[in-house]
């Protein structure tokens, strides 16, 4: 009997022991893990926060960088109210190449989804060709962004000048159209 006794209590301990198991420790168990899950959680949001202050930061010691950049890429632009600044850049580049210029706006363009907005200028120049082709280089390398649509050069002889106002031209000078299409803001 006794013998039955122990393995009643053993059995008893062990139903015990189980029970205790299922109820009291698997319930912790499950909240640890509960826990450690968020505590993962959290660590991952944390390193994305610090990854964006550590951004944030990048960005704002290059923001002066990107500010002067932002500053170049506004000048490539006419502005399309007053195209003032536009416009000295072709008398003064016409006077450093000695031609003659006559400025005619255009209308304004409006872009849509595939283009830019821009405004359109006819010039008309009179001077010598190589000084021409000089103001055509600095044109195209100038600091706008500009299409030229058409071009029409024609010879104008020195004893000209009464039609085409050519006075102070060399032997050989050519008048020179252009239609020229300059990308604004």
């Amino acid at each position: 009997m006794t013998r039955n006794k122990n393995n009643l209590l053993l059995s008893l301990f062990s139903l015990a022991g189980i029970l205790m198991i299922i109820f009291l420790i698997m319930p912790v168990l499950r909240s640890i893990k509960g826990i450690s899950k968020e505590i993962i959680s959290q660590k991952k949001e944390i390193r994305s926060l610090e990854e964006q202050v550590r951004d944030l930061n990048e960005f704002r010691s290059n923001e002066e960088k990107i500010r002067s950049g932002l500053d170049k890429a506004n000048l490539l632009f006419a502005n399309p109210g007053a195209p003032i600044g536009f416009i000295s850049f072709l008398e003064n580049l016409s006077n450093d190449c000695r031609l003659k210029l006559r400025i005619s706006p255009g209308p304004v363009i409006k872009g849509n989804k595939k283009t830019w907005p821009s405004l359109i200028f006819s010039l008309s120049l009179t001077g010598s060709f190589p000084d021409f082709l000089r103001f055509l280089e600095k044109l195209e390398s100038g600091p706008h962004i500009v299409e030229i649509q058409n071009i029409n050069i024609k010879r104008v002889e020195k004893g000209a000048s009464a039609q085409g106002g050519s006075e102070g031209l060399p032997s050989a000078g050519v008048r020179a159209s252009l239609s020229l299409k300059v990308f604004s803001k």
